[in-house]
């Protein structure tokens, strides 16, 4: 799944659900929105670990190490890692700036999957498929040695000295 196609997805349930005429259908559209765009930027550091760390999934050598990095992020780990101010601190800008959004958009995808009761705007989902979209974009944007180094860091466990 492509990250870009899960953006358009999510924007395709955001437009189902202003034609609704049946507010709780409306809601069920901007919720599974919500989640297409974490699934998405989530999806984006799938593929960022598997390319960088593997190369192309075109060579069969290297197809099942490609499988296992992109199996390899889990989202806790991932959110964590994110959240911690001294594994991203010395990144880049725009990997800060993707770190960020994903804390943000899980936290919002959170709500969207397990809060029966919490409904959602079209400009609140709007601005988080904006987001999500924006993130991945800093993320392919980056060198990719600076790329290669976030899979590493949002990947693998850090341990004590």
């Amino acid at each position: 799944m492509s990250p870009a196609n899960l953006i358009a997805t999510a924007r395709l349930l955001q437009a189902s659900a202003a034609r609704e005429t049946d507010t709780e259908q409306a809601q069920t559209h901007l919720k599974r929105a919500v989640s297409t765009a974490y699934y998405a930027m989530f999806h984006a550091v799938c593929a960022n670990a598997a390319e960088l760390l593997t190369g192309a999934d075109t060579d069969p050598a290297t197809a099942a190490s490609w499988l296992q990095a992109y199996r390899g992020p889990e989202h806790t780990h991932v959110r964590n890692q994110c959240r911690n101010t001294g594994i991203m601190a010395p990144f880049a800008a725009e990997i800060k700036e993707f770190a960020r959004a994903f804390v943000e958009v899980q936290s919002q995808r959170n709500r969207a999957d397990y809060n029966p009761r919490w409904n959602f705007s079209p400009s609140d989902v709007d601005r988080i498929i904006n987001r999500a979209e924006l993130a991945i974009n800093l993320l392919a944007s980056t060198p990719a040695a600076i790329q290669r180094a976030f899979a590493i860091a949002v990947l693998l466990r850090n341990r004590a000295d």
